[in-house]
């Protein structure tokens, strides 16, 4: 014999449908940001570790991307230098790199070096970037400036100079008055090369023609 429901009954089974089906909802809803929350760590965690590996190479200055050199951190601050004749430097930038001998690596110092075979297998390079201005009343020419740096213990590094080299490296071309050109002395070394402080050998300063100094040689000082 089948029983009848009462509408008591009936209401509560209606009401336990309706607390299953909600708890079935709530725990699908629960599981879908549980999900969420966990991708979204996740991705935030990836992130921390890309910006976390991103600060480590930030102000790495010691050695380059190149297995073929290790640039030296020198403590440095452009400056312009005391006026000599008509000629004004200012030093933009220096460095000094620890460079493996091979021709691949060479700049014009080294081409136009002819001790380079006898350095070891790494030996020093520094460069030292500049500019000029005739801050005088007469134009002169560059490429009949003999000019030399000599480092903080006073070695000069002039053109194929015994152990050491210097280049000056220019536009070997005339500077107005008023003008600004620019360029770079490289020392080559087979120790390392200070430059804590330095100067530079100024040569006289001749017209085009080659006619008088229009410049007297001096010494200019970083």
């Amino acid at each position: 014999m089948k029983k009848k429901l009462g509408l008591f009954g009936v209401v509560l089974l209606s009401l336990s449908a309706i607390t299953l089906a909600g708890c079935s909802q709530s725990s699908q809803e629960s599981s879908s940001k549980d999900s969420s929350t966990i991708s979204s760590l996740k991705s935030e965690n990836s992130s921390l570790r890309a910006e976390n590996n991103s600060l480590q190479g930030v102000g790495t200055i010691e050695s380059s991307s190149s297995k073929a050199s290790t640039s030296k951190a020198t403590s440095f601050k452009a400056k312009t230098l005391n006026t000599v004749g008509e000629a004004q430097y200012t030093i933009t930038s220096l460095k000094q790199t620890k460079v493996k001998n091979k021709e691949s690596n060479y700049t014009d110092a080294e081409y136009n070096y002819d001790g380079i075979k006898d350095y070891p297998d790494k030996y020093y390079r520094a460069e030292i970037t500049y500019r000029l201005k005739n801050v005088g009343t007469q134009d002169f020419d560059l490429s009949a400036m003999q000019n030399s740096v000599s480092d903080a213990q006073g070695l000069e590094y002039s053109y194929s100079s015994g152990d050491v080299n210097g280049l000056d490296s220019n536009s070997n071309g005339t500077v107005k008055v008023g003008m600004t050109t620019s360029g770079t002395f490289y020392l080559l070394s087979k120790t390392e090369i200070p430059l804590e402080h330095f100067s530079i050998n100024v040569g006289d300063q001749v017209p085009k023609n080659g006619d008088g100094i229009v410049g007297a040689a001096g010494t200019a000082t970083y």
